[in-house]
């Protein structure tokens, strides 16, 4: 009996190291034509005269409708071409950040970034459905992990373009150079990924998972309705999670760079590099997130749980004796968005994996992602205008008190995840 949904896997490690290779440029492009925004605020306050509450309700468009996208994207996923959905989304965000560089008001920005987070919602989801379709299941978990890089990857690059580009351009170069990077890199994707799936087609081999290829039979994934996988898998509790590191992943990068800019008072060029250095950090935090789920707890949402408990640890020295301490603030600040992005890599990443045998691993990436975008939203205008009417200290103790609550969920949803793991 074979399962019910597989696809031609690639055989030679030749192929996987380009799928590897080309998913990881691609998406670390992405972020490209959506952090250069956030890297670009502080200069958009000071050299037009926007407001915290302006640019912060540009950046929670975006999120939202990064969210939305994300849920309608991941049911495309597993019904459209991964291939054709990625270079659509990478095109269309390409020309929205070329009318970004030319808008004037804030009312527009709202729109074109809106349309910017639907356009690149297209692209993690279909990804991930690609990815577990075409590569064996332990290469699939090696190449998710890696793609876990992008996210600092990627803020480094844009973070250091932005402010090279502030320093000689000003903020409106920002979007053209996004969108002079990131289409060639999306007719390279489509080009390359044509030739792995025509190779896997031709020359591949299909894949059965341990239970099925031992008893037979399989949990019956594809065939159960979502709400019930809800409850069975936790994912309800798993989707909670994932958007209340939402808030913190995205909403302190979001901010950071106003926020030690008015905390340290250093300007809006110096707060974009200083930023610079919590991609650095985090880099360390995907591999050690990785290492302890594998080594010690081996479920992703207990991992997760112990991330958010260390980001807790993290916040209240920070609110304690980084208030006058620049150095000390980024190491706090470096530990919170490396915690947050092993809880990424546990909740966004890993935990789609699981469904590929049932062909709804874009379908439960994209409900994930969304529920991790909605928190994004949530914070990106939530956390401007608290800080602007309570004040940073305020905002400080906030994000513990969420990162508190991610702990606990994540705590009461691993005993179901655990059970469900082992059925499949």
């Amino acid at each position: 009996m074979r399962a019910a949904y597989e696809r031609n896997k690639l055989a030679d490690a030749g192929s996987i190291r380009t799928v590897f290779f080309i998913c990881w440029i691609t998406y670390t492009s992405t972020y490209i034509g959506r952090l250069n925004f956030n890297a670009s605020m502080g200069e958009m306050m000071t050299s037009d005269h926007f407001s915290k509450s302006q640019l912060g309700l540009v950046a929670a468009a975006f999120f939202f409708a990064y969210g939305i996208g994300q849920f309608i994207s991941g049911i495309l996923g597993d019904r459209v071409s991964p291939k054709l959905l990625v270079f659509l989304g990478l095109t269309c965000s390409s020309a929205l950040n070329l009318a970004m560089g030319i808008s004037s008001t804030y009312e527009m920005m709202v729109i074109l970034w809106s349309l910017n987070g639907l356009a690149q919602s297209l692209t993690w989801s279909p990804m991930a459905k690609l990815i577990a379709d075409r590569l064996p299941k332990k290469e699939s978990f090696r190449a998710l992990a890696v793609l876990t890089t992008t996210v600092p990857a990627g803020t480094l690059i844009t973070y250091l373009m932005c402010s090279l580009l502030i320093d000689y351009s000003g903020w409106r170069m920002v979007f053209d150079m996004a969108a002079f990077l990131m289409f060639p890199v999306a007719v390279v994707w489509y080009i390359v990924i044509s030739k792995l799936e025509h190779k896997a087609d031709n020359g591949g081999f299909t894949e059965q998972s341990p239970a099925l290829a031992a008893t037979g039979t399989t949990f019956p994934l594809h065939h159960t309705p979502l709400y019930t996988l809800f409850a069975v898998s936790g994912l309800l509790f798993i989707g909670m999670g994932a958007m209340l590191h939402g808030i913190l992943k995205d909403g302190i990068m979001t901010w950071m760079p106003t926020y030690l800019a008015e905390g340290y008072h250093t300007g809006s060029s110096l707060a974009i590099r200083l930023t610079m250095v919590l991609p650095v950090i985090n880099l360390a935090g995907v591999y050690l997130a990785g290492l302890i789920n594998r080594k010690i707890f081996q479920n992703e949402l207990v991992t997760a749980a112990a991330l958010f408990a260390l980001t807790v640890l993290a916040l209240l020295v920070l609110i304690g004796y980084g208030k006058n301490s620049l150095p000390l603030a980024l190491l706090m600040l470096g530990i919170v968005t490396s915690a947050m992005l092993g809880v990424n890599a546990m909740l966004v990443s890993f935990v789609p994996v699981y469904f590929r045998e049932s062909g709804r691993v874009s379908t439960v990436s994209g409900l994930l992602n969304s529920a991790t975008y909605v928190g994004s939203a949530l914070s990106s205008y939530g956390i401007g205008a608290v800080a602007e009417q309570l004040g940073w200290g305020f905002t400080r103790l906030s994000w513990c008190v969420l990162a508190l609550g991610g702990a606990v969920i994540c705590v009461i949803a691993s005993g179901r995840w655990r059970a469900f793991t082992r059925k499949i």
